[in-house]
Parts: structure tokens; C-alpha cells; sequence
């Protein structure tokens, strides 16, 4: 499996919103979060690898974790499903910005939540 890049990723959040601009903070968090994937669900190492101060990463990184996204080491998400992943990738953008939150899914308990 090849190693990506920080060119490589930033060129991914360019494909999956052509029109953001380098200088949005959505498109760092985006950036962030995908390399979380490949650096892993860790702020410090995030802010090395990305090369953004701490005082932006951790925020977003506190966010991720507590809206599930981020679980442990490891990355929750559904940003590659074919029909609906870039929705839930920009929706996970938002929910670490601190615009939106995610509902972690809940099982129910016979019949009850």
C-alpha cells in the first residue's frame, strides 16, 4: 500500500470540493482527517505531518474523538462508500469544525432505545 503524502491528500480535498480554497479552514481539517487514516487519530502527530500549529489541530482533534469519529487510534467513517461517502466526508469536516455534531449510531435494547 503506498504511503500518501501531504501533496496527496490536499489534492484529494481538491477533487472532492474543486472550488475550496487552499486557505479555508475546512480544507486543512479535511486534509486532517484524511491523513488521520494513514498518521492516525493523534493531534501531535497530525500537526507534524499536515504542518499546522497545534492550536488548530487539537480542537478539531477533541471534536473528532468526541463525536466518534475518531475511536481509540482508528478512524470511524463512511468517507468511501460510493454513493454517499463525499457527503459523509464533508459531513465530518463540519462536525470537527464544530459546526455540526454526529450521533454515534445506538443499538436498541429489545425494542427500546
Amino acid at each position: 500500500m503506498k504511503k500518501w503524502t501531504l501533496f496527496d491528500f490536499e489534492k484529494e480535498v481538491q477533487r472532492l470540493d474543486p472550488e475550496i480554497k487552499l486557505d479555508d479552514p475546512c480544507f486543512k481539517t479535511g486534509v486532517m482527517l484524511l491523513a488521520s487514516i494513514q498518521v492516525g487519530a493523534n493531534a501531535d502527530r497530525l500537526a507534524k505531518f499536515c504542518r499546522y500549529s497545534r492550536d488548530f489541530v487539537r480542537p478539531r482533534a477533541r471534536r473528532a474523538r468526541k463525536n466518534g469519529i475518531w475511536q481509540y487510534d482508528a478512524v470511524s467513517c463512511d468517507w468511501f462508500d460510493e454513493k454517499s461517502g463525499g457527503v459523509a466526508f464533508w459531513m465530518d469536516v463540519m462536525v470537527a469544525e464544530g459546526i455540526m455534531k454526529r450521533r454515534p449510531f445506538r443499538e436498541k435494547n429489545n425494542g427500546t432505545q
